[in-house]
């Protein structure tokens, strides 16, 4: 297994200075707010990261500007390279900052730049190395990827384990959001040693994810409204993937540590993705949680995902996606739960559906307001027991 580390320090990040008075505003009515909205609240980050799109462009990704668009518009661009430094003109910089993320794209003729510089009267002046990376262990393969923050390390490999004997994943990107119950190198540790990956890739994406309101609700629009306001953490790190990272993998499945994806007659849904006329595949999902006989809560670092496999149809949850990254774009805007941009997906409704583990959870706000072992007339799911022999958890 190929192992490969990007430190947050080589992501090519822009953060605005503490002393800058001038901070990204937050958007959610204080009587909404929990008690550590504020301190959770991405304020100051103007780029998560910054790379070549091709010879003669830089791309940034960032969160949403708002306040500080106007005062990056009226900013100075610098690139330096090769003992030059050059001011880029405005016509040649595109900044669009819509639907949570900021994108910059950066035209220039300057032969292999290494700097960018930023200068703005208002926010200071700032000069960032632009990284390159090696993504050629990358090349033509099949991709899990994933976020992850509280999940235990045991959680982790079950689930890559699981995609990659079931589905044949070959590849795994995990970005790492200040994870509390591992450190990346144990974890990498841990996944040579009980997975068959050909390439792991692990970006230490330690931004603040950012506050997810003031817990469970069933008002989908109160809980939209809350995390539209500071939602840009896991969307940024999703469209730096796809836009770059695995730019040249064959395919990607985008699935959280808690979900399982499983399709009728168990076939890999990478060889769905090259079977389809669009490579894009969105599939729905059921939730997972123990069975009518437990009354006994596991601690939750004891908790594995082939003790779950009773399903609850009281609620549904919203789809998710596989692509082939041929079919991607560079309009394209990557979300958790879709691809906006692509309107031909196929809903395999009935033929790929993720399990959703209810348990298989750690400190995210969203809880189930239901109490370990009170749930009645669950019955087992056949179909997720069968995913279960097919992938052999005993060699986990």
């Amino acid at each position: 297994m190929k192992t490969i580390v990007i430190n947050r320090t080589n992501l090519g990040t822009l953060t605005l200075d503490q002393s800058c008075p001038i901070k990204r505003e937050i958007l959610v009515p204080i009587e909404e707010q929990g008690p550590e909205h504020k301190t959770l609240f991405d304020d100051d980050t103007l780029f998560y990261t910054m790379f070549h799109a091709s010879k003669s462009s830089i791309r940034l990704f960032g969160p949403v500007l708002r306040n500080l668009e106007p005062y990056l518009r009226n900013s100075q661009y610098f690139l330096h390279g090769a003992g030059e430094r050059i001011c880029i003109p405005s016509e040649n910089i595109n900044i669009d900052s819509t639907s949570l993320i900021t994108t910059v794209d950066i035209h220039h003729s300057m032969d292999q730049p290494s700097h960018l510089e930023i200068i703005s009267e208002d926010l200071g002046s700032y000069k960032v190395a632009i990284p390159e990376h090696d993504l050629t262990y990358l090349k033509n393969t099949n991709v899990l990827m994933t976020l992850f923050k509280y999940d235990y390390p045991e959680w982790i490999v079950d689930w890559a384990h699981f995609h990659n004997k079931y589905h044949g994943a070959t590849a795994l990107l995990l970005f790492a959001n200040n994870p509390t119950q591992t450190t990346i190198s144990s974890l990498c540790a841990l996944l040579e040693k009980n997975t068959d990956y050909e390439v792991v890739y692990i970006i230490d994406w330690c931004f603040k994810y950012g506050p997810q309101g003031k817990g469970w609700t069933r008002d989908l629009d109160l809980f939209k409204s809350r995390r539209q306001d500071s939602g840009f953490c896991q969307r940024g790190s999703f469209n730096y993937a796809l836009h770059y990272i695995l730019k040249d993998a064959k395919a990607v499945i985008n699935a959280d540590i808690d979900e399982l994806l499983v399709t009728k007659n168990h076939q890999s849904i990478f060889t769905m993705l090259q079977n389809t006329a669009t490579g894009y595949i969105r599939y729905d999902g059921k939730w997972v949680v123990e069975g009518n006989d437990v009354k006994e809560e596991p601690a939750l670092e004891g908790r594995r995902h082939v003790q779950f496999y009773h399903e609850r149809f009281d609620e549904k949850c919203p789809t998710k996606w596989a692509l082939r990254i041929s079919e991607l774009k560079d309009t394209h805007t990557i979300r958790a739960h879709n691809i906006r941009g692509i309107k031909n997906a196929v809903k395999y409704k009935g033929h790929a559906v993720y399990y959703h583990f209810l348990r298989i959870n750690g400190l995210w706000k969203r809880k189930d307001p239901v109490a370990f072992g009170n749930y009645t007339g669950l019955k087992p799911n056949a179909e997720l027991q069968e995913a279960y022999r097919i992938v052999n958890w005993d060699d986990v």
